[in-house]
């Protein structure tokens, strides 16, 4: 610590001298708003002027070697062994991320059966990640912000340097012409069902509307060195297997039929592909952009700028 020593053999009251100006013992004052100083007054007659602290920007004293919890930042008031002193900020333990807190907790109650008997448990869960657009972020100690991963359109998260199947959830347009939804996707979207009917005298058109989930692809999300980003879809291999909507794994050239009206088939690398669309009443497969009737009905089984459509009415409307 640095000292200012001053001796005087004079008789009377004692004080420092500092600037100009006169200081009792263990009188303080600020200096340059940054130090805080304090005079000292030893038995034999001495003075001294120390710095004993530091001054943050808000006017909170840091005690000299010490430090103080500031809202996001650690102050240190730390002294050189050659006795220079310098305040330092860092960010403290549990800093949040440009806005973004570094764990959120909150409790999670759950019965468990165990040992034939239900028993309560309580965890204690602590949150700090967050969702930017496609990434997803975690806020770690001392204010770090970690990349966790990307998030597809569908909501899956895949994290940083994994490889995974993903089933991508991917509507670009809805529209509602002429009682046919149309709907455009890309490789994958998920099942949904709309019943349309329309009443006008004794006429009646009943279409029936699928959008079907295709099996993904293999994705890899990846931060590179220079910090950038990729989310890529990865080739599979030529023989490999499809997976069906529940998951099921299919050979290449299997068919099948999911949502009741629409037939699949494993093609080279993975690839899952709508064969044409099937209905009880037509014992053939009704090929896509093809019709088939049966009875007063025709059924029409459709695909256009990658959008499918599946529906019925009576002949002759």
């Amino acid at each position: 610590m640095r000292f200012f020593y001053i001796y005087l053999c004079l008789g009377g009251a004692l004080a420092c001298q500092f600037k100009g100006k006169t200081y009792k013992n263990d009188e303080e004052w600020t200096e340059n708003e940054a130090f805080k100083m304090k005079c000292k007054i030893e038995p034999n007659g001495s003075w001294r002027t120390e710095v004993s602290g530091c001054v943050t920007p808000d006017k909170t004293v840091v005690p000299v070697n010490g430090e103080v919890d500031i809202g996001d930042h650690v102050w240190e008031c730390k002294m050189s062994p050659g006795g220079q002193i310098t305040l330092q900020q860092k960010m403290n333990k549990h800093a949040s991320c440009n806005g973004h807190p570094f764990g959120k907790a909150f409790l999670d109650v759950q019965k468990i059966f165990l040992k034939g008997l239900f028993e309560t448990f309580f965890f204690l869960i602590v949150r700090t990640e967050w969702q930017d657009k496609s990434f997803q972020f975690k806020c770690e100690e001392n204010g770090v912000t970690k990349f966790v991963g990307c998030i597809t359109k569908s909501g899956a998260l895949i994290e940083d340097g994994e490889k995974k199947s993903v089933g991508e959830l991917v509507l670009d347009d809805l529209s509602l012409l002429n009682s046919s939804l149309i709907v455009s996707q890309n490789h994958s979207v998920k099942l949904s069902t709309s019943e349309v009917s329309d009443l006008e005298g004794a006429d009646k058109l009943l279409t029936l509307f699928f959008l079907l989930e295709l099996d993904g692809f293999e994705m890899e999300c990846k931060k590179h060195a220079n910090g950038t980003v990729t989310l890529g879809v990865l080739d599979r291999a030529v023989d490999a297997n499809c997976k069906d909507a529940e998951g099921k794994e299919r050979k290449q050239g299997e068919k099948w039929v999911e949502n009741q009206y629409f037939e699949k088939i494993c093609k080279e690398r993975g690839k899952v592909e709508i064969a044409g669309c099937r209905v009880e009443a037509v014992d053939d497969l009704i090929p896509i952009n093809g019709k088939v009737s049966a009875g007063n009905l025709d059924y029409h089984c459709e695909a256009k700028d990658g959008s499918y459509k599946f529906y019925s009415k009576v002949k002759g409307q």
